[in-house]
């Protein structure tokens, strides 16, 4: 298990990243064995070791997660302060993220439907 001053850390370099790049890109094992990765717009972090993602478009991910939960996530920051901060100063803003994925908890709820406009994508 993580500790929390290591996770508090992983989360403000995600975030820093979320927030530059607009998105994280999730990992998958497809069925044959081979990685499937996707772009991600809504990375949460929910507590000490969990977060959630909502995406209603891809649904590779969505079973291949169905099938076997372990992903990993990448965040770059794409700031423009990250690329001065090269060599070994760039490591400690570098993470990598392995997890399992638990199984859908809920559906979206209206007013996330709501908030897309679904025919325009």
């Amino acid at each position: 298990m993580i500790d929390q001053a290591t996770w508090d850390r992983g989360v403000a370099v995600l975030r820093q990243g979320m927030s530059t790049s607009l998105h994280c890109s999730i990992a998958s094992v497809n069925e044959d064995g081979s990685p499937h990765v996707t772009p991600i717009g809504s990375l949460q972090i929910t507590g000490l070791g969990t977060g959630m993602y909502f995406d209603v478009f891809n649904e590779t991910l969505a079973c291949n997660v169905d099938r076997d939960p372990r992903v990993s996530i990448l965040v770059v920051d794409s700031s423009r302060s990250f690329g001065s901060r090269c060599s070994h100063e760039a490591a400690s803003e570098t993470i990598r993220v392995f997890g399992l994925s638990a199984p859908l908890l809920r559906g979206a709820s209206p007013l996330h439907v709501s908030r897309h406009d679904f025919d325009n994508v």
